[in-house]
Formats: C-alpha cells, sequence, structure tokens
C-alpha cells in the first residue's frame, strides 16, 4: 500500500522573497489591464448570446444584451458583466422562461453556457500574457 507524502512548504528556503516578488508582480498588474481583459471575454459571450436571440421586428431583444465593465471599487479592477437591458428587452424573460400561454425559448443561458469555457480560457491566457510582459519587464 502506497503512503501518501505530506510535503511541507512552510520552512522553503526563499520563500519570503517569493512572496516578495509575486505580490510586486501583483501590484504591477494595472486594473485596467484586467477591465480590459474581462470586457474582452464579455463582449464574446454578448456576440455568442445575440446569434442565440429569436429576432423580432425591432430587433430590440439582440440590441438589449449588452457587455459592460462595472463601477471599480478602490484600486481592484472593475467585474464587466453580460446582461440584458430592459429599456430595449423588456420581455426578455418571457421568452426565457416561457408563459402559461408560450414556451420558453432559452437563449441567454444557452449562450453562456455555450461560451464560458472559451471566456474562461480567454481570460487565463490573457493573465498570463499581462504576467509575462510584467516578468520581461522585471527581468530588465
Amino acid at each position: 500500500m502506497a503512503q501518501s507524502v505530506k510535503r511541507d512548504f512552510v520552512g522553503m528556503e526563499g520563500q519570503e522573497e517569493l512572496v516578495k516578488k509575486l505580490r510586486a508582480m501583483g501590484d504591477a498588474v494595472r486594473g485596467t489591464q484586467i477591465e480590459r481583459l474581462f470586457l474582452r471575454a464579455g463582449k464574446k459571450m454578448r456576440n455568442t448570446i445575440r446569434e442565440l436571440t429569436p429576432v423580432g421586428p425591432t430587433g430590440n431583444l439582440q440590441r438589449s444584451i449588452v457587455a459592460r465593465t462595472l463601477s471599480r471599487r478602490g484600486r481592484k479592477a472593475a467585474p464587466a458583466m453580460v446582461a440584458i437591458d430592459f429599456k430595449f428587452g423588456p420581455h426578455a424573460h418571457l421568452l426565457e422562461f416561457g408563459t402559461v400561454k408560450m414556451s420558453p425559448r432559452p437563449f441567454f443561458r444557452p449562450g453562456v453556457i455555450a461560451t464560458q469555457d472559451a471566456a474562461g480560457k480567454m481570460i487565463a491566457k490573457g493573465f498570463q500574457r499581462i504576467l509575462d510582459k510584467i516578468a520581461k519587464q522585471r527581468a530588465r
């Protein structure tokens, strides 16, 4: 029977220096970089949802699907969101969930599900590019 090996990194040599370097890299990342990254992923999701959205005579429902950056709080990056602007699509929930007289015609949730992996990968790759750039600058 194989024994599991526990590794204790608390006493690792250079741990304090590593933590300092990671914090410095984190401080070097500007909120705007992250906000642009989140918004780009949100726009990808918005576009997919729009493709799945039923088109009526006005096209307002498609137009109502928006990707926006929320307000920044302090130094933290503002998150982005994909939502329905109910000024243009007040009937979106009726199509998404249906009514007593109408079957559901979901478009928003399937769009989110279809793009969540791609958006997550886009964000991860974006963070990697940002951190690589900072590491190169610090190496000089």
